[in-house]
């Protein structure tokens, strides 16, 4: 049982939004696909990021996965995987469903929370993302996210070391254009291949310089820290 107060849950939260914001750039040379040029081409493809949330017994959890794949339009039907030693996996196998927050390309920072393993535990990793709660999953949907998606789960299929999560969308909501500082107009989808998030190319924002919501030239914690 957690005998935390609310004092010491801010600092943590705190502290986990610091090890995201503030490491250092990387080395010069230290490129993963320069130092191992032997890397899969299959961690070359790019996927969507998004951020995975699911409640069970009142306690919600959240994880940024960068393995979303749309496999179904009509019906709509999503995939990705977890680690099968992460929580998160015990957490969907008693969870009604689960909830998807697509992130924009400026939003590299919430991945980076998300994926870090300093954040605080269940509702206190909340504390300073707004969100409300999915109306199928009753997970928490971030209110500043591209889209969200609330969905019921249709398979959980085991695979190595992960658990392979389909999902049937009951929910399927794109975020109206908005007005926010530092908030491009028509912001485009994060995305995540080789190791890196990177942005989807708009034709008609050619110039349009890139946008982050944290201090420039952030990097994963651990390597492989998303989809954990």
């Amino acid at each position: 049982m957690r005998t935390d107060s609310p004092g010491s849950a801010s600092r943590e939260t705190t502290r986990a939004l610091r090890s995201v914001a503030f490491l250092p750039p990387h080395p010069a040379g230290t490129d993963q696909r320069a130092a191992n040029p032997a890397v899969e081409a299959s961690s070359l493809l790019p996927s969507g990021v998004a951020v995975l949330t699911a409640i069970a017994d009142g306690i919600p959890a959240a994880l940024t996965i960068g393995s979303l794949s749309v496999v179904s339009l009509h019906p709509t039907v999503v995939t990705f995987a977890v680690r099968r030693s992460g929580s998160m996996h015990q957490l969907l196998s008693r969870a009604p469903g689960f909830g998807l927050s697509l992130l924009a390309d400026h939003q590299e920072f919430t991945a980076r929370y998300f994926a870090s393993r300093h954040r605080p535990d269940g509702a206190e990793q909340f504390a300073r993302m707004p969100f409300r709660r999915g109306p199928i999953s009753g997970a928490p949907l971030l209110t500043e996210a591209l889209g969200w998606l609330d969905c019921t789960i249709a398979a959980l299929v085991t695979t190595g070391g992960q658990l392979l999560v389909v999902g049937n969308v009951e929910y399927d909501l794109a975020a109206p254009p908005g007005d926010k500082v530092g908030v491009p107009p028509q912001p485009t989808p994060l995305l995540r291949g080789g190791g890196r998030f990177h942005r989807a190319k708009n034709p008609g924002d050619r110039w349009r310089p890139r946008l982050t919501e944290g201090p420039p030239r952030l990097r994963v914690v651990r390597p492989g820290s998303a989809d954990r």
